[in-house]
């Protein structure tokens, strides 16, 4: 029984690893932005955080997350005439 429940444990561990750093590199903004963009979607990210700083799940992927939308959205709007 202990070594079955050593072997569960560390593939969960592993598992979790696995799981956190993927969606650490599927959220990683791109490298090659401009500073101003970078600037503007910080404090975007900023005024997020200051309304979902109750919010239990609010973690450093949602972040990341806001900032790829962000730099999205000033790409749209830079592209509309």
């Amino acid at each position: 029984m202990d070594v079955k429940k050593g072997i569960v444990l560390v593939g969960s561990v592993a598992l979790a690893m696995v799981l956190v750093g993927g969606a650490w590199v599927v959220t990683a903004p791109p490298e090659n932005i401009e500073a101003w963009k970078a600037k503007q979607c910080n404090e975007y990210v900023e005024q997020l955080e200051m309304v979902n700083r109750y919010k239990l799940f609010w973690s450093v992927f949602q972040q990341r997350g806001a900032f790829n939308d962000c730099l999205k959205r000033i790409e749209e709007n830079a592209q509309k005439p």
